[in-house]
């Protein structure tokens, strides 16, 4: 049985893992849109659009989407993080051939590796899916080596080592 504590890191890296490209959407979008106003300014001419309206347009947009959104989302992992008065808790993860078990003060969860539908590792943190939207987070120290990982890897996709 292994024990860790999830971090705020660790909670940045799994909602993002678990976003993927979602949490990109408004910054690409903005940037479209600000591409856009510049070519509609280009297209049209100066006279029906100036350039420079154009230019400040697609400047707010690009300042807004790259700038601002990342700091609002930043902003909602931290109200979020603090908002889980037990996320903080050290949680012991258990694993054999058959299942994997998280365990805290609060209580416990375990499913079979065949319940396990989807797997997805970042840099620090692994996510285990049970269903689509509920997952179970592994950070990636809780691990001795990369033998150990493998090997807990290995049970996820069935092939057992």
């Amino acid at each position: 049985m292994k024990a860790y504590r999830l971090t705020f890191d660790d909670f940045v890296e799994l909602q993002n893992l678990h976003l993927g490209k979602k949490r990109w959407i408004l910054q690409w979008a903005s940037t479209g849109i600000a591409v856009a106003a510049l070519g509609r300014s280009l297209w049209l001419g100066p006279e029906e659009y100036p350039i420079l309206q154009a230019l400040i347009f697609a400047a707010i947009l690009l300042v807004c989407g790259w700038v601002f959104a990342p700091w609002m989302q930043m902003n909602r992992y931290k109200k979020a993080f603090a908002a889980q008065e037990r996320i903080e808790e050290e949680t012991q993860i258990f694993w054999d051939v058959e299942r994997v078990e998280w365990k805290t003060e609060g209580g416990s969860v375990a499913f079979s590796w065949n319940d396990v539908i989807e797997k997805k590792v970042g840099k620090n943190v692994a996510l285990l899916y049970e269903s689509p939207l509920s997952m179970r987070p592994v950070p990636l120290r809780v691990f001795e080596d990369e033998d150990e990982q493998a090997r807990f890897f290995a049970m996820v996709t069935g092939k057992v080592v």
